[in-house]
């Protein structure tokens, strides 16, 4: 037995390739684990986005419902009634040129 042990004795380069390829199995293990973890989180991420864009969505379609019945309830009477009153002469203020600046136009 203890003849056979020492037959088995590797050579420098034997041991050198032995250990490069551990390290490289170790190293390629490690790299893989990191990129299945990343793409795990990934996906998590974009679950997450699309349950937050699906409540937007549906939170966007209740205020645009409810702003177009109070649109459609809006009348001329329900403008009187909260205090608004036709103007006669308007004054509107517009830009001619850029270099001229506001203008007064009645």
């Amino acid at each position: 037995m203890r003849e056979r042990i020492e037959a088995i004795n590797l050579s420098p380069l034997r041991t050198a390739i032995t250990w490069t390829m551990f390290v490289s199995v170790i190293v390629f293990g490690i790299t893989y684990l990191y990129f299945v973890n990343a793409a795990v989180l990934k996906v998590v991420s974009w679950n997450r986005i699309q349950k937050a864009i699906s409540s937007s969505n549906s939170n966007m379609a209740s205020l645009e419902s409810d702003f177009a019945s109070l649109r459609a309830s809006l009348t001329l009477e329900k403008a009187r009634e909260l205090g608004f009153t036709e103007v006669i002469n308007p004054i509107f203020v517009t830009r001619e040129t850029l270099r001229q600046g506001l203008t007064l136009q009645q």
